[in-house]
């Protein structure tokens, strides 16, 4: 039989009768031969220098389900830091605010604010209602205040992200180790 096989990778791909012409790379054994390497299910099966050698599919498959472990760690990650973003602090004030609120709608009305002074007006004082948006939970506020929450809410949304990016770094660094542990076991050259 000849069999074909990945150069690059060295992974077995399909059988053919002898009498047939394959394109290079493939190498010739009996049915037998490969009928056992079939078999052996506890070993992955890679051509070397013109050789089957067998790898070790527990060791190799241990390290991938560890990549997706990583990966899903990633992608929680990210969640968490949304979910920290959508979850009230509390302010001086003793009132909650959502720390994405500092740029989705407390810098808006601090870009007003300026482009009113320009003008020689002001939109303040202003109702700010909290977390919990109750009317009886609105807090007046200066323009002054509202920075303030502002520059609060800012940073700690720059804390957030900064655990975010520390934790994505730690496992971006993991997975490499990884994939590089993996690339070494699987490597035929």
């Amino acid at each position: 039989m000849k069999i074909r096989y990945d150069a690059n990778t060295g992974l077995l791909g399909k059988a053919y009768p002898d009498n047939m012409i394959v394109p290079e790379p493939y190498i010739s054994m009996s049915i037998k031969e490969y009928d056992d390497i079939l078999n052996e299910t506890d070993k992955i099966p890679l051509v070397k220098d013109g050789v089957v050698v067998f790898r070790d599919k527990e060791l190799i498959d241990g390290i991938k389900k560890e990549i997706e472990v990583v990966e899903k760690q990633f992608e929680e990650a990210t969640t968490e830091y949304t979910k920290a973003m959508n979850t009230p602090v509390e302010y001086v004030n003793g009132f909650t605010y959502f720390p994405r609120y500092a740029e989705e709608t407390y810098q808006g009305l601090v870009v007003a604010e300026l482009i009113a002074r320009g003008q020689g007006t002001t939109t303040f004082p202003r109702l700010i209602k909290d977390s919990t948006k109750l009317a009886e939970r609105a807090v007046s506020m200066s323009y002054e205040e509202l920075l303030a929450l502002t520059t609060f809410l800012a940073t700690k949304q720059e804390q957030l992200w900064t655990i975010k990016a520390n934790k994505e770094s730690e496992l971006l660094v993991r997975k490499e180790e990884l994939e590089e542990q993996l690339k070494e076991l699987l490597r035929i050259s």
